[in-house]
């Protein structure tokens, strides 16, 4: 066995905790090259996550501390008694989720003529660069996607609207984060 690498990683480098995340390794110069990996969690305490067999490790984040990881594999031949005959080591990333969603501005604030733009600015706490989409219900009930993920802040325009009161909701369909704007 002269070398092993990460041949894939998936998601590559970070991801939100709670995410599945796969590491295949590829080795180079053996027979019937086995794998072994293990972790070290950002406090420095390193444990065996799969022992000796697949090429592949398939790491089960949930529940796991945001913060830098160390990913290492171990090969060696098949047969073999050593610890190892080669080794590999990546980091990897968990990022916090975003664990809350609130509108920071709204203007106008609560209600408006037909055909002023009102322009909703959300904020959330947690996550890393978080993404924001917003949702739109007709006076008629219907929700629908009024921007997907983007920009934290979405600009409406309310011309061809009826003067009646109409829900915006932003991130995923969560009560309580909705904002009430009456035309």
């Amino acid at each position: 066995m002269t070398s092993v690498s990460f041949s894939t990683v998936s998601p590559p480098s970070s991801t939100t905790v709670g995410t599945p995340v796969a590491f295949t390794a590829l080795a180079t110069g053996g027979v019937n090259p086995q794998y072994q990996f293990l972790v070290r969690t950002p406090a420095g305490v390193w444990s065996t996550a799969q022992g000796y067999g697949s090429a592949t490790f398939n790491w089960t984040t949930t529940g796991l501390a945001a913060g830098t990881y160390a990913i290492q594999v171990r090969a060696r031949n098949a047969g073999s008694t050593a610890s190892y005959e080669a080794v590999a080591q990546i980091n990897y990333t968990l990022n916090s989720p975003v664990t809350s969603v609130t509108f920071s501005s709204v203007s106008p604030p609560t209600s408006t003529t037909v055909g002023t733009p009102v322009a909703f600015t959300a904020l959330a706490t947690g996550g890393v660069t978080p993404q924001y989409q917003f949702w739109l219900r007709t006076p008629a009930g219907v929700w629908s996607t009024a921007q997907g993920y983007g920009s934290a802040t979405f600009n409406w325009t309310t011309t061809g609207w009826l003067r009646e009161p109409t829900r915006f909701r932003f991130g995923r369909e969560t009560p309580g984060r909705q904002h009430h704007m009456r035309l």
